[in-house]
């Protein structure tokens, strides 16, 4: 979704939204990984190597709430009511749900999550202030928003069909053996 929405942006020379969106996007997982190396805080399984080994704040849930929180801002910021509460009831559903399967999976804790929601929300509306502010172009949101959620369906296609195998034994519940002090007898 990020290179699509960036390739319809340059395609259509709507060049200050293209920068907007590079940066919103590249700022967003920048500080997240400042973050997470400043406070070095484990996950709840030890699912990754390097940066990634650390918890707060959970990338998924940055992002998640960054991309489709902007792209949900900059599609309907221009539509009726009806179609606002519709997307934007959508999109944040999609955000949650990727959130809580992050906790589901045992992959951070709900801190974690809830930390990156807030930062990305909150960095969300500061770009969003900003672009209004600045930038007057227009993007052509229904076409704009088919193409994306074509994208979208075939991302989701592709997932299934080429990563789902792996991600299940990645995400699988393992049973780790947990060794107790044995009681110490009196002598």
């Amino acid at each position: 979704l990020i290179v699509a929405a960036l390739a319809w942006f340059v395609a259509r020379r709507l060049w200050l939204s293209a920068a907007y969106w590079v940066g919103a996007v590249g700022v967003a997982q920048l500080l997240a990984q400042v973050i997470k190396l400043a406070l070095h805080r484990p996950r709840p399984m030890p699912l990754y190597a390097g940066a990634q080994a650390f918890s707060f704040p959970s990338d998924h849930a940055v992002m998640s709430a960054v991309v489709y929180g902007l792209l949900a801002w900059l599609l309907l910021r221009r539509a009726s009511p009806h179609w606002q509460r519709v997307g934007g009831a959508a999109a944040i559903a999609l955000v949650l749900l990727i959130g809580l399967s992050r906790v589901y999976l045992g992959a951070h804790w709900l801190s974690d999550v809830l930390g990156g929601l807030g930062f990305g929300v909150a960095w969300v509306a500061l770009v969003a202030m900003a672009y209004t502010y600045h930038c007057r172009e227009r993007l052509q949101e229904r076409w704009l928003a088919m193409l994306l959620l074509g994208v979208l369906l075939a991302a989701a296609i592709a997932h299934g069909l080429l990563d789902h195998r792996r991600d299940m034994q990645r995400y699988a519940a393992s049973a780790v053996p947990v060794a107790y002090p044995r009681p110490q007898t009196p002598t």
